[in-house]
């Protein structure tokens, strides 16, 4: 059976959303705070998660990765260094408005899994050599995960789920569940003070140990988690040959001048 079309682009819609939210009720000075991810801002994330999925959806689409032959090209003679890559990207990305930002990582990212539609089922389900194997279980660990972690924020619950829980067995049914599971994060994101941003999060892994970390790193992480995913099928994507629109940063300026 295929993918429709419609759930995955509803999927990323509602990702896009998700995001939106956070940033619609997250303090300006968020972005000027350490993220999890040492040395990096939040903003910096969030140029993280641009650069990552454009990157991923030249790749679905067989089109040239132009920041990726330029990085390649100021570095010629290095050996490829993906924290260095992923440094440069941020850093030329350091004068943009947060907005731009946001608005490139959701167009990516739509594009990213609206090619995936294009996926058989025999591909979908097919051990591509991702850490979960195929792309279905990859879309199951994405809804495990969420569910893990809307817990955790929103019910203070610690969900004991192994991380390659296979929830759904049918294609149409684990996309439907992951689209529905994402679309709970903006209400409840509009439901919290803005000083609980600046608060901890406290909740026990599978194996039993406690963890109290910062609330709004936190929160980053579960957004940033689907896109480390994303690249891993957008490899697979790649070598089964799925088409996909151009999305370089310099061309979606372009279209943006023109409109």
């Amino acid at each position: 059976m295929s993918l429709d079309r419609e759930q995955l682009l509803g999927v990323a819609h509602a990702e896009r959303q998700r995001l939106g939210r956070m940033i619609q009720y997250a303090e300006p000075a968020t972005w000027d705070q350490p993220s999890a991810a040492d040395g990096w801002w939040n903003r910096d994330v969030m140029a993280h998660l641009a650069a990552g999925d454009t990157l991923a959806a030249q790749l679905v689409a067989g089109e040239p990765a132009t920041e990726l032959e330029e990085f390649n090209r100021d570095h010629e003679g290095s050996s490829f260094d993906i924290d260095a890559f992923n440094a440069w990207t941020v850093n030329r990305r350091s004068g943009a408005e947060t907005s731009e930002i946001l608005t490139t990582w959701g167009l990516a990212a739509e594009s990213f899994l609206s090619h995936a539609s294009g996926l058989s089922d025999e591909d979908w389900h097919k051990d591509c050599g991702l850490y979960f194997r195929s792309v279905h279980l990859t879309v199951n660990h994405l809804l495990v995960t969420d569910n893990i972690w809307f817990a955790r924020f929103a019910e203070g619950k610690s969900l004991r789920m192994s991380l390659d829980t296979e929830v759904h067995t049918d294609r149409a049914e684990v996309c439907n569940a992951l689209a529905a599971a994402v679309t709970r994060w903006s209400p409840w994101l509009a439901t919290l003070p803005p000083e609980r941003y600046d608060g901890d999060l406290a909740y026990t892994r599978n194996n039993g140990e406690k963890v109290l970390i910062p609330f709004a790193p936190a929160l980053g992480h579960v957004f940033n988690h689907a896109t480390h995913h994303r690249g891993q099928v957008a490899a697979a994507l790649t070598a089964m040959a799925q088409p996909g629109p151009e999305l370089d940063w310099v061309y979606l300026l372009q279209q943006e001048a023109r409109e």
